[in-house]
């Protein structure tokens, strides 16, 4: 899986492009929550395999997010991941292993 994000910080959300290459065909329709809420409240819903693997833009990034947590509610897929956010603004975590195998063993390219 490859992660790919951009993240602006402003006054209330930051802005970021969540990009995972490497998504199971049975993982789709993803919620997205951040761990500022401790992961109750999705803060985008709806969101395609291939929106994912596109990479998709979000404005809604809750304030101080550290960990993005992307959850597939597909009946034959329901997993999830944990995406670190660490504070710089360009980011690119590379990991080989597809979503169903993904574990939160991430390695930082610079």
């Amino acid at each position: 899986m490859i992660v790919t994000q951009t993240l602006h910080v402003t006054l209330y959300s930051m802005t970021g492009i969540i990009q995972i290459l490497i998504i199971g065909a049975d993982a789709d329709n993803f919620l997205l929550f951040s761990d500022v809420d401790n992961y109750t409240s999705a803060f985008e819903t709806n969101v395609s395999r291939q929106q994912l693997i596109d990479g998709f833009p979000s404005d809604n990034i809750p304030d101080g997010t550290t960990i993005i947590r992307a959850l597939s509610t597909t009946e034959l897929c329901d997993v999830s991941i944990d995406i670190p956010v660490p504070p710089i603004s360009v980011l690119l975590l590379q990991t080989e292993e597809p979503l169903e195998q993904q574990n939160t063993n991430f390695i930082e390219i610079q």
